[in-house]
């Protein structure tokens, strides 16, 4: 049985970073919004992720691996 309810996917650049979310397994419907890529943007993705209903126990995260800049 899969413990995560919802998904989140992370594309990172050097200013901003994008975030698609799937709330429930619904994949048709992706929820998208970018952010500054500073620790601003990160407490804004954490509030997002909050209204959005998506708890850090039913999310998993993924991440691109960016290499080096």
């Amino acid at each position: 049985m899969n413990k995560f309810k919802h998904f989140l996917g992370i594309d990172v650049s050097k200013e901003y970073f994008d975030a698609v979310l799937i709330l429930n397994g619904a994949k048709e419907k992706p929820i998208h919004n970018q952010f500054a890529n500073d620790s601003k943007g990160v407490k804004t993705l954490n509030q997002w992720l909050k209204k959005q209903g998506a708890t850090n126990q039913q999310t998993l995260v993924c991440l691109e691996h960016t290499g080096m800049y």
